[in-house]
C-alpha cells in the first residue's frame, strides 16, 4: 500500500513523522479492541511544512482526534473578503441567515 501511495505523491502523515509510536484513533467497544481507521493524507511537498501529527485523548466519541501543527505559521485575524458584500445574492442570503440565527438566540 505505501508503495501506490509513494507513486501518487502522498503520504500518511501520522505513520510518516511518528514511525515508532503505537497509537490508535477508533475504538472498537463489541470487539474490544483499538484500530487505526483515521488517517491524514497530504502530498508530499506539504511536509516540510508540518512540525507535529498528534493522536490526541478521546473524551466521549469513538474516534480520536488528529492534530496537526504547522511549522512557521502565526495565528492572523480573520476578515471577510469585502467584495462578497457587493453581491446580492450573497449579501441577502447572509442577512437572512443572521435574522434566523438572532431569531433563534
Amino acid at each position: 500500500m505505501k508503495i501506490f501511495y509513494q507513486m501518487i505523491d502522498e503520504l500518511g502523515l501520522w505513520r510518516e513523522m511518528n514511525p515508532d509510536k503505537k497509537q490508535y484513533t477508533y475504538y472498537s467497544t463489541p470487539h474490544k479492541s483499538w484500530s487505526q481507521l483515521d488517517m491524514i493524507w497530504t502530498y508530499v511537498e506539504i511536509e516540510q511544512n508540518i512540525k507535529e501529527v498528534e493522536i490526541e485523548i478521546n473524551t466521549w466519541v469513538d474516534h480520536n482526534p488528529i492534530k496537526i501543527s504547522w511549522k512557521g505559521l502565526k495565528k492572523r485575524k480573520w476578515m471577510l473578503n469585502q467584495e462578497i458584500l457587493k453581491e446580492k445574492e450573497c449579501f441577502k442570503m447572509m442577512e437572512q441567515e443572521l435574522e434566523h440565527f438572532l431569531k433563534r438566540k
